[in-house]
């Protein structure tokens, strides 16, 4: 099915498209705001589903709160995994198209120590050094 081509009167694109900057329609920007909350709702879905699948608590410290849980790549790569569509990675944990054994559950907290203590830390922890003193 094509759907016909709705051009917005105020800035002239399309009305399934992101208003311009000085869009002056309201239903325009009202019909993209129900478009991102929707996807923002599916993506947060999505997210919920495959965390759930791979044992929904943190491995280390068995946190539950899916606010700061994250899916830790055992074997690395989850650069490439965030580029382009995130949810998609999230999508193929629960449709099944992935090797759940490649990944598992941390909370932030644990995720981060974790990349610590294997070494792959982009940004190392500075230790302060509490001997130095400041003033004249």
């Amino acid at each position: 099915m094509i759907r016909a081509i709705e051009i917005c009167n105020s800035c002239k694109g399309e009305r399934w498209n992101k208003p311009k900057l000085d869009c002056a329609d309201p239903a325009h920007k009202q019909r993209w705001e129900k478009i991102l909350a929707k996807e923002y709702a599916y993506k947060k879905q999505m997210r919920q589903k495959a965390v759930e699948i791979l044992g929904g608590r943190c491995v280390k410290c068995g946190n539950t709160d899916i606010r700061v849980l994250q899916i830790n790549h055992k074997n690395g790569g989850g650069r490439q995994d965030r580029k382009g569509r995130p949810y998609r990675f999230y999508r193929e944990i629960v449709n099944g198209k992935r090797d759940r054994e490649g990944y598992d559950v941390r909370c932030a907290n644990c995720n981060i120590l974790y990349q610590y203590e294997i070494g792959k830390l982009h940004h190392p922890i500075k230790k302060f050094n509490y001997s130095t003193t400041v003033g004249p």
